[in-house]
């Protein structure tokens, strides 16, 4: 399903937007692509790290608690 209309190779660098619980991103991670994983909300980063630790690819993904939006914060 994630490589219907791309094929995620070795090295290659994905950014995951609204990760979520990282189920992308653990996917294009054990296909040995570098993982910049984004993701806001508190419940959903707390276990999307879970996932990462549990799966022992600290070292592929890297995570960032962050908003992404077209709109400044005032």
């Amino acid at each position: 399903m994630y490589e219907k209309d791309f094929v995620i190779k070795p090295g290659m660098n994905i950014i995951d937007v609204g990760a979520n619980q990282g189920f992308f991103s653990l996917y294009a991670a054990a296909k040995e692509a570098v993982v910049y994983a984004i993701e806001p909300e508190a419940t959903n980063f707390s276990i999307l790290r879970q996932n990462i630790e549990m799966n022992k690819l600290e070292d592929s993904i890297k995570t960032y608690k962050y908003v992404i939006s077209t709109k400044r914060d005032k």
